[in-house]
């Protein structure tokens, strides 16, 4: 199989997995509710890679209320610590643990549109790969809309981890950045569209 082929095929199941990651998010809820559901499915999917890849001890509860993988700041160091993911999205990952404190965490905070969690929402990159396209459709992404693509993109990519060897992700992560554009093109288009139902009802 050649380099190329095999990288389209990362990019497929990137794809995949963020069409699979949007439709678990839950419909009609709260700002809060969206900010620590889609933080919460990135935390599950890096314990199921951490668990994929440390040596199991039935007396060693890694996970466990009391254990050093037990917080999400834990499992996101520990993820990159062991290769599983690169620096750039080790950062990324943090960006979202932060939105997601601030909402459970800040009983004053309730919506993407508080101006703390604005200016956290610009400072996620991931967004901006798909910036031309939102522009394309004389749309302006929203804090929240900035944040599920960013957990989404961020699912696409920690979800191929399980196939892929551990350096995979960080060897293709570039090359994943530039071409995911363009399979993804289905999943952003029904974005749009939302967004702009959402803005015609308000």
């Amino acid at each position: 199989m050649t380099a190329r082929r095999e990288e389209q095929q990362l990019v497929e199941l990137v794809v995949s997995e963020i069409e699979g990651w949007a439709e678990a998010i839950p419909r009609r809820e709260s700002h809060r509710s969206v900010a620590i559901v889609g933080a919460s499915l990135l935390e599950a999917t890096l314990e199921h890679l951490l668990k994929a890849r440390l040596i199991h001890h039935p007396k060693i509860d890694l996970f466990g209320r009391n254990g050093p993988l037990s917080t999400f700041s834990a499992k996101i160091d520990m993820a990159h610590a062991a290769g599983i993911i690169a620096a750039d999205i080790w950062d990324e990952v943090h960006r979202v643990r932060k939105i997601r404190n601030h909402f459970a965490h800040a009983v004053r905070i309730r919506s993407f549109n508080e101006n703390t969690i604005r200016q956290h929402c610009a400072n996620l990159g991931a967004p901006d790969l798909f910036e031309e396209e939102f522009k394309a459709a004389d749309l302006e992404m929203s804090p929240e809309e900035r944040y599920l693509l960013t957990c989404g993109f961020l699912a696409g990519l920690l979800g191929t981890c399980n196939v892929e060897p551990v350096t995979g992700v960080t060897r293709n992560a570039d090359a994943l950045k530039r071409m995911v554009r363009i399979p993804i093109r289905k999943v952003l288009t029904r974005m749009v569209a939302r967004a702009r139902t959402k803005r015609l009802r308000a």
